[in-house]
């Protein structure tokens, strides 16, 4: 409702990149920052001035110029298995417009592929830069290549360390395990945060998964040993693990991390997630963990992110708010990595056909 005049500069002398600015000349509303994050911050706070309690309409009153900044203490990280069949551009835009719904600090992706890789940075790279690299071509040499990159707001943090690894004894360079169905890695991003100091880490992965429907809960546990021992490094941090795990939490696979310093905040906030892909029954398979020590969950969810009755990939985005806690001489102990005492059978995965009522997602396939 209403006009633009298209003004590609906002009517405010002087600017501070991590604020946003809201206002109001001639009977025309600007809004606006000197960066992407801080035109962010300047929508969403307008959003906030004209919903109001009803819903139905609201007063709305600018004096002079208004200053607003986010909660920079709340912090906020998404997961998502984007599917890596196509995308065409209208599943592609169903994607870009969910994340861009929750603006995330960060977001780490499964099924990401040359395609996503091209479209994910040409859409959000004025407010995310990017670190991963692919998994290469795997065991056979004709896989196709496999992303679990971490986007991260490039106005809010300092990029201290990132890389990406194989879960595998040859961490270092692409590589597999015994009986790795696809080539796997997880990928790692030490974060500042510019105004606080702060600093935690993200580490992304993709677990393996057997398109014959094999039991590799042994693989999958090797994976998560390496990904643990990768840890010791960061044992003064706090830690955010996200990804696709191909099990459940009551696997010997998600059972080792949660003994292990992580915790899973859905359990901890009482947030009861019933599914995460859609395909597969009552399989909650996507998820974050936090370094219970060190991370304070705020709110976590699952959302389907279907937009316009269409399914904008065949798992849920993982949705993640939390506060890093002050803590002196932080250390999670990882010095020994906890294995448990016996092995749980229960938490495999397992897939339903794909419906044949979509045809907008196509073929499944999984990464």
């Amino acid at each position: 409702i209403g006009t633009t005049n298209r003004k590609t500069e906002l009517p405010i002398p002087e600017q501070e990149e991590r604020k946003g600015y809201i206002t109001a000349s001639g009977g025309l509303v600007y809004m606006g920052g000197s960066t992407a994050y801080g035109n962010a911050v300047a929508v969403q706070a307008f959003i906030e001035k004209i919903v109001a309690d009803d819903e139905k309409k609201c007063d709305l009153k600018i004096s002079d110029i208004e200053a607003h900044t986010k909660d920079e203490a709340l912090l906020s990280a998404m997961t998502w298995n984007v599917l890596t069949g196509g995308p065409d551009n209208a599943r592609a835009n169903r994607v870009i417009g969910s994340i861009a719904k929750y603006l995330p600090d960060t977001f780490g992706i499964q099924e990401g592929n040359d395609v996503w890789m091209s479209k994910l940075p040409a859409a959000l790279g004025d407010y995310y830069a990017y670190v991963g690299k692919s998994s290469g071509a795997g065991p056979s040499g004709t896989e196709k290549n496999s992303y679990n990159t971490i986007f991260y707001a490039r106005e809010k943090f300092n990029l201290i360390e990132s890389g990406t690894k194989w879960p595998t004894d040859t961490p270092d360079e692409e590589s597999w395990l015994p009986g790795q169905q696809f080539p796997r890695t997880f990928v790692y991003a030490l974060l500042e945060d510019k105004t606080t100091g702060q600093r935690y880490l993200h580490l992304n992965t993709h677990l393996d998964v057997s398109m014959a429907g094999d039991d590799l809960s042994e693989v999958r546990y090797r994976e998560v040993l390496i990904i643990l021992n990768f840890l010791k490094r960061f044992d003064d941090v706090p830690v955010i693990l996200s990804g696709d795990m191909n099990c459940q939490l009551s696997s010997t696979e998600l059972q080792t991390f949660l003994l292990n310093a992580f915790e899973y905040p859905a359990d901890v906030l009482g947030v009861d997630i019933k599914t995460t892909f859609e395909f597969s029954g009552d399989s909650v398979i996507d998820f974050i963990f936090a370094t219970t020590d060190s991370i304070e969950p705020v709110t976590y969810l699952a959302d389907p992110c279907i937009v316009d009755g269409y399914w904008s990939s065949d798992h849920y985005a993982v949705y993640f708010t939390f506060r890093l806690k002050d803590v002196e001489d932080l250390s999670h102990g990882w010095n020994e990595i906890h294995e448990p005492e016996s092995p749980v059978v229960e938490g495999q995965l397992t897939v339903k056909p794909t419906p044949e009522d979509d045809p907008d997602m196509g073929p499944l396939h999984r990464w």
